[in-house]
């Protein structure tokens, strides 16, 4: 299975749009609220050199914010990123729909 994490805020409109993608293709996801976590924003942009939110990444590698998530859904290549390797048509690959909500205010 893949490793797909969000960093967002609660507060961001695209962040909401970006996870309700996720959400409604069954994608399992960590979601880091940037603003909840101490250094979360500082974490963020180390992670994927980009200050806005969301920003999301699979299997550790940076996809970019809702525009670029949406650009891959839409062309049919977020399966292929899910899968690690070219998923053939647009059905659900087999992963399990759920989500981890994180965030420490320590």
């Amino acid at each position: 299975m893949s490793k797909v994490e969000v960093y967002g805020s609660a507060e961001c409109e695209y962040t909401k749009k970006a996870r309700t993608l996720l959400d409604e293709k069954g994608v399992f996801y960590v979601y880091h609220d940037v603003d909840r976590m101490r250094d979360g924003r500082k974490e963020m942009v180390a992670r994927g050199g980009k200050n806005k939110t969301p920003q999301v990444f699979i299997n550790d590698r940076p996809i970019g914010a809702w525009d670029d998530l949406l650009e891959l859904e839409r062309k049919g290549d977020l399966w292929e990123w899910l899968a690690g390797e070219r998923f053939e048509g647009h059905g659900r690959p087999p992963t399990s729909p759920a989500r981890v909500v994180s965030g420490s205010t320590e």
